[in-house]
């Protein structure tokens, strides 16, 4: 019965959309650039009050190598991410973190799990690379890049700004009319992204293609299972390819299949940030400090050395040079403790964003705006 209504409010939006193809097709470009902004801008004001959860199966070739089970949560610019990495043979939570983002500040914890034996956290003045690097958040618009914190309309605005926007016409696939906008940076790369104006315009397809050093690449996400919730409709299930000429037999393979999407649930108190608890080890970036979290849930701090130039601060002391070089304090990779003190570590050791050939690819798929691409935040984390 729920899939016969599902259908029956899908007819009545094509035919209520129907009349959109012909108006788009009458517009000049500018025309066409201000429509499909704010439809875009539409469908977006509708989306900043969700809860869903995924599931996020990485591959290598045939083979399932982690599955996630993925919470996000989005009141406003306020965003929640709760994940959980699995051991796809024995079900095993081999890790399980939550990242917490109120538009300036994140804070973010890493459970005891069987990759680590005590709570783990950091804190940041960056948006968490879950949010952007969670693929699915394409397909509702939300994240468009694997590496920078922008929605669907921002990219259109910064291409018809930059002047790297090719095109918005009217194609038709797969027995349907589909808006396709069309961006190119150089005269290489290629980014399209394909909006379903009787699916409220939700985007169904966005392929990336270049070229570099002789070989091709082609990477695509795209969306199916539509479902309608409230008055939005949203793909249920999602999936990416990325692929490149010279190992056409090696395929970078995302999969995404949501479990429950609701709207306009959420209350402030959803979005409240992990807190440390005793024992607890963090990183704290904005005030540049490392620390324990005592018995008595006092901190702690950790001495920080820098290896380069020698210089070891002690507390509380803002020593953003010695900060910015140092070593983890906490061992996440290699522990050089040296006179006492400890270092802190600039680079992530995530282990639920593993480096296998899905995910480096994962990254490149919306890395069509390389240009843009040195507004990336270094992150420090756990």
């Amino acid at each position: 019965m729920k899939r016969f209504c599902c259908c029956i409010l899908l007819s009545i939006d094509i035919v209520a959309h129907a009349s959109d193809i012909d108006t788009i097709s009458s517009m000049n470009e500018s025309e066409r650039e201000t429509f499909v902004l704010g439809v875009l801008h539409e469908r977006e004001s509708k989306l900043e009050n969700f809860k869903f959860v995924l599931t996020q199966e990485i591959f290598a070739g045939q083979k399932v190598i982690e599955r996630q089970i993925i919470e996000e949560t989005r009141l406003g610019n306020k965003l929640k991410f709760h994940g959980k990495a699995l051991n796809p043979l024995t079900g095993e939570t081999m890790n399980e973190w939550t990242n917490a983002w109120d538009g300036v500040t994140s804070v973010e914890e890493t459970k005891p799990s069987a990759r680590y034996s005590h709570q783990r956290g950091s804190i940041d003045n960056s948006e968490p690379r879950n949010i952007c690097q969670t693929q699915y958040n394409g397909m509702l618009g939300l994240r468009v890049d694997g590496m920078r914190t922008i929605t669907l309309s921002d990219w259109l605005e910064e291409t018809i700004k930059n002047k790297t926007l090719n095109e918005i016409t009217i194609i038709s696939k797969d027995n349907r009319q589909l808006v396709e906008v069309h961006a190119h940076l150089l005269k290489t790369t290629h980014t399209r992204w394909l909006l379903d104006p009787a699916c409220g315009y939700m985007p169904v397809e966005c392929s990336l293609d270049w070229e570099s050093s002789g070989v091709n690449y082609h990477n695509v996400i795209s969306g199916s299972k539509i479902q309608k919730v409230k008055d939005v409709w949203v793909p249920m299930q999602a999936e990416y390819r990325g692929h490149r000429s010279d190992m056409p037999d090696n395929t970078s393979r995302l999969d995404y299949s949501v479990s429950s999407f609701a709207l306009g649930t959420i209350q402030t108190a959803d979005l409240a940030p992990p807190i440390f608890l005793p024992g607890a080890e963090a990183i704290d970036r904005i005030e540049q400090t490392a620390y324990k979290i005592t018995a008595s849930g006092e901190k702690d701090f950790i001495p920080l050395y820098h290896q380069e130039t020698g210089v070891v601060t002690t507390g509380k002391e803002k020593a953003g040079d010695a900060f910015n070089g140092a070593k983890d304090p906490f061992g996440a990779r290699h522990p050089k403790p040296v006179a006492g003190a400890a270092g802190l570590v600039e680079a992530s050791d995530r282990s639920q964003w593993i480096l296998t050939g899905a995910v480096i690819a994962t990254t490149a798929l919306f890395v069509a705006s390389a240009a843009l691409a040195v507004r990336r935040r270094r992150m420090v984390k756990p």
